[in-house]
């Protein structure tokens, strides 16, 4: 019935495993033991990471206790005898069926050493399991996996990569240096050996870092003047953060502008050099022909060529000398073309 109950729940629910745990609070149980035990190996790893002998029986006792919470190992029972294999048409034939089409399979129903019972009301005990088993649930054999390594190599003197190492008796002596700026810093010695601990930060592009940072200060030294000038309704100073703020605009404007002389800069030099192929080739071809090379100066201007063009007729079809010209060879040709095929 309760099988029958948590499925109803997770079908009226649209398949939420929440609804159907609510039902099963072992479910729950479980799943808070394995946060507890993800975040034992997690400390354990941090620790262990330190590469430390200091570090490194602490990291063996979060791992310990980890291995308390999930206990022994199972026990794998070899098979006993030959399996037989029903289909689901003997299933269905044989034994009953529940709501998830499983089979109950009766155990140990026959005993060949037993002693006779008296009465009808004794019976002999048998254990039933299903046909179909559950299968392990993978994060559970992940976890276990994952800190049998962790405990084998603390015990074989590996580091966290499976790399064989030899620690050193004394962790590496702290920078005095470090500490006299943490302390007028105002920052505690405790935070100073934590940081010396610390893993390598992810971030290799300490310029943008810096920008954005940056741009983060002033936009909220912006929103707080601004804040500030609502309150008191002052309107110079709000003309004065409105050109403090068009004076940062326009000093990022002046960059980009910046920025695109630079590239126009470099488009003219790239012309220039595209100038000097076509100069070089001008030379070879005048060269192969026996033509004298013309003095080609590179900073005279543009020269605009006189077209020549002669005055248009005034009939209807508009045209100019040279195409009425050629349209009357034409109409020539096509005349002598006739008398010539006939």
């Amino acid at each position: 019935m309760k099988v029958e109950s948590t499925f109803y729940e997770w079908n009226s629910n649209h398949g939420s495993v929440h609804a159907a745990a609510r039902v099963r609070p072992v479910a729950y149980m479980t799943c808070v033991v394995l946060k507890y035990i993800e975040t034992l190996i997690a400390l354990g790893d941090q620790l262990f990471r330190q590469n430390t002998l200091e570090t490194l029986p602490l990291a063996m006792q979060r791992y310990i206790e980890a291995s308390h919470l999930f206990g022994p190992r199972p026990v794998h029972v070899p098979q006993l005898g030959n399996r037989s294999v029903w289909s689901y048409n003997d299933l269905v034939e044989k034994v009953n069926l529940d709501d998830f089409s499983n089979a109950l399979v009766k155990l140990e129903l026959e005993f060949p050493f037993r002693a006779d019972y008296l009465g009808s009301s004794e019976h002999i005990p048998f254990t039933q399991t299903g046909y179909f088993c559950i299968p392990a649930n993978p994060q559970i054999v992940f976890l276990r996996a994952l800190l049998d390594d962790r405990l084998y190599k603390c015990r074989n003197s590996l580091d966290i990569d499976g790399h064989k190492q030899s620690l050193p008796l004394f962790e590496p002596p702290i920078d005095p240096g470090a500490l006299m700026r943490a302390t007028a810093a105002g920052i505690g010695p405790s935070a100073v050996v934590s940081d010396l601990a610390s893993p390598m930060p992810r971030y290799r592009f300490m310029y943008l870092l810096e920008r954005t940072l940056e741009l983060c200060r002033e936009l909220k030294d912006t929103d707080a003047r601004a804040l500030a000038v609502k309150e008191k309704k002052d309107a110079k100073a709000l003309g004065a953060l409105s050109a403090r703020h068009n004076t940062a605009v326009h000093r990022l404007v002046m960059e980009v502008k910046q920025a695109q002389k630079e590239e126009e800069l470099a488009a003219i030099q790239t012309l220039e050099e595209t100038r000097r192929s076509h100069v070089s080739r001008l030379a070879f071809y005048l060269a192969l022909t026996g033509d004298p090379v013309p003095n080609l100066k590179s900073d005279s201007g543009w020269q605009e060529i006189q077209q020549t063009v002669g005055k248009s007729t005034t009939d209807e079809l508009r045209m100019s000398p040279s195409e009425q010209h050629e349209m009357e060879k034409t109409i020539e040709s096509i005349t002598w073309s006739t008398v010539a095929s006939s």
